[in-house]
């Protein structure tokens, strides 16, 4: 993967040296980085098996099948004078990812709507059978669950909306600095459990202006994940160092070795976050909020489950992010 976000050739690949080809393409499946992957397979071999090509094809009509969706909706948006902002997979995958659709996966489509235009928004999916699931926000930090989420994003929708160009009818597009911190912020949240997080990050930093992304960063409240992802992506990829960067610290350094080992399946990144915002009080809310959400109601018993299955499974706890 280090080679095609370089945009370098590949290393002659030998596949009697991989146990399982198969194994290796389902992790890459679940890493999100399968079109990536496979990709590369095929520059190296000169008779690629069927699975890889059907991997790659499978892969270009999901991508180009989810353009067309977000094209048509963004035709109908635009009939009743609605912009959204896209991001993350449907933003990135025809952008940086260099056109090659079968490279960024998605499942839905992430968009930042305004709170006035919701329901408009929603009613025309539903009345238009729209096929592909509308993740809407109106926030950067729309998180219902922990609000202290805000902290990590304090960014006024008004300056969303301002760093936002059109980009096809009726849906617009950040820029890269603002969209990488979106990013950094995402990733770190899920503890980095997709390699494709990662990929994202590289390319969209190779994008931005190194000293106003970390300028922005700091003054929204970003800055932590932004430089631990930063630097996660170029260790993991063996991509050249950020020199623009400030250094790690000891614990960021830890959640480093942590991301390297793939060490990916419990909540540190939550923890990460909390202990990044500003002011003891502000971490201990954050803190507070991650162990009891605040959709759990009232309920001692929800809050006690939510705890064990936070420290035994906590994927199974946070839902099901395999489509971002």
């Amino acid at each position: 993967m280090g080679c095609w976000i370089k945009n370098s050739n590949p290393q002659d690949i030998d596949l009697e040296k991989i146990d399982c080809l198969e194994s290796l393409l389902r992790s890459a499946e679940c890493e999100g980085v399968a079109g990536i992957v496979s990709g590369q397979l095929i520059k190296c071999l000169s008779d690629p098996p069927k699975n890889i090509v059907d991997r790659v094809l499978g892969g270009f009509r999901a991508g180009a099948a989810n353009l067309a969706h977000l094209e048509r909706l963004g035709f109908l948006l635009r009939q009743e004078e609605i912009e959204v902002i896209a991001l993350k997979g449907p933003a990135l995958a025809s952008s940086v990812y260099r056109g090659q659709l079968s490279l960024r996966p998605y499942g839905d489509l992430d968009l930042i709507v305004q709170p006035a235009d919701e329901s408009r928004v929603r009613k025309l999916a539903k009345a238009n059978e729209f096929p592909v699931s509308l993740d809407l926000r109106h926030t950067l930090a729309d998180n219902e669950r922990i609000h202290s989420h805000a902290e990590l994003c304090r960014v006024s929708n008004e300056e969303v909306w301002s760093r936002s160009s059109a980009w096809m009818d009726g849906v617009r597009r950040l820029d890269p600095e603002l969209h990488l911190c979106y990013l950094a912020i995402h990733a770190t949240k899920h503890t980095f459990s997709r390699l494709i997080w990662l990929v994202d990050v590289a390319l969209v930093w190779a994008e931005c202006h190194a000293e106003s992304t970390i300028l922005l960063a700091k003054r929204i409240g970003a800055l932590r994940p932004v430089l631990l992802s930063v630097w996660a992506a170029h260790d993991l990829f063996e991509l050249k160092s950020p020199t623009e960067l400030p250094s790690l610290d000891i614990h960021e350094r830890i959640c480093l070795s942590l991301i390297r080992k793939r060490w990916i399946d419990r909540p540190w990144g939550e923890i990460f976050l909390a202990l990044s915002v500003k002011g003891l009080f502000a971490k201990l809310t954050y803190m507070r909020e991650l162990l009891f959400p605040n959709d759990l109601g009232n309920s001692p018993r929800r809050y006690v489950s939510r705890l064990i299955r936070l420290l035994r499974e906590p994927d199974a706890s946070r839902g099901n992010y395999r489509n971002d």
